[in-house]
């Protein structure tokens, strides 16, 4: 039974990639958004159908489990969202990245690829990565990059 989708993605991606979905401006990486969906898909929450249209491509749609799931979590972040208006979402920026930090070195949380916990960052007047050899502000600090060496 063919579900509402809610990707369609593309088996013969540009460059080689495993699977081509929209990098999507401000999303999750690649990468991240693979594993999450592969994750989904394990727990049963998601299923991969081949567009019935073209069989290069697939769409991933939720379960009825996953349906379910989706429901019940659908205003799970009103109350955050409520909480934080009128926050300056940049002054919370370098603590929340030192509440992962924190988390990834106690080993409660994995470590995605965050600036703060790299080798090559250095922290000396501001932020400094010493393999690119370039000064971050710290709306360039990234969750997740991809040469990323942990301390």
């Amino acid at each position: 039974m063919l579900r509402k989708p809610l990707l369609s993605c593309t088996l013969y991606p540009p460059q080689g990639a495993k699977v081509y979905l929209p990098d999507l401006k401000g999303g999750p990486s690649v990468w991240m958004r693979d594993k999450a969906l592969a994750a989904l898909e394990r727990k049963g929450l998601l299923v991969r159908e081949k567009d019935p249209k073209d069989g290069r491509r697939f769409r991933l749609a939720p379960t009825a489990e996953g349906g379910r799931l989706a429901e019940a979590l659908k205003g799970y972040a009103q109350p955050l969202r409520k909480a934080l208006a009128g926050v300056d979402a940049e002054a919370l920026l370098i603590p929340l990245m030192a509440l992962l930090e924190g988390l990834v070195r106690q080993g409660v949380m994995a470590d995605t690829g965050l600036c703060l916990t790299c080798r090559h960052l250095r922290r000396e007047g501001g932020f400094y990565c010493a393999l690119l050899r370039l000064h971050l502000a710290p709306e360039d600090l990234r969750l997740a990059c991809p040469d990323h060496a942990p301390a």
